[in-house]
């Protein structure tokens, strides 16, 4: 089964939500994918910037999608919203907690994650806090990250 089918297979079986990234949404609607012949209700997109034209196309096709914001040391999803501007993540969902001091994303809950591995021993990486703390690149306001990603460290 080539790519294209299993995709078009798994969406038009599928319940909901189901979760893409920008890409792989744009590469499912040129195939020809449209909600009204799916199951689906509900559909997250994240990984990477949310493009409007992207969320504007699904809109008119009867499916507004929804931004989601995660982390790998959170098991994934943070932050779900309605995409309403450019870097709006939406807010932090039950059992998670998200704040930005000083240019940095800090989060945990109790979805967080053990630690690093580092040299054989777990690293749990966690300000005096309980925290884990992100030096971020781009523009953050009112707890929403807008543009930009994970600093290196």
């Amino acid at each position: 089964m080539t790519i294209r089918k299993r995709c078009q297979h798994v969406l038009s079986s599928s319940q909901s939500p189901t979760s893409l990234v920008p890409t792989q949404l744009w590469r499912l609607l040129k195939a020809g994918f449209t909600p009204q012949r799916t199951q689906l209700r509900e559909l997250l997109l994240g990984g990477a910037a949310i493009p409007a034209p992207l969320v504007a196309k699904m809109t008119s096709l009867g499916l507004t999608p929804k931004v989601s914001y995660g982390l790998s040391e959170m098991a994934s999803q943070v932050c779900t919203g309605i995409p309403t501007a450019p870097g709006v993540v939406g807010r932090p969902l039950p059992g998670r907690e998200v704040r930005i001091v000083e240019g940095e994303i800090q989060v945990r809950g109790e979805t967080l994650f053990s630690g690093y591995l580092n040299h054989g021993e777990v690293d749990p990486a966690l300000n005096g806090e309980g925290l884990v703390c992100y030096p971020r690149q781009g523009a953050l306001h009112f707890g929403r990250r807008a543009g930009g990603g994970r600093a290196a460290r």
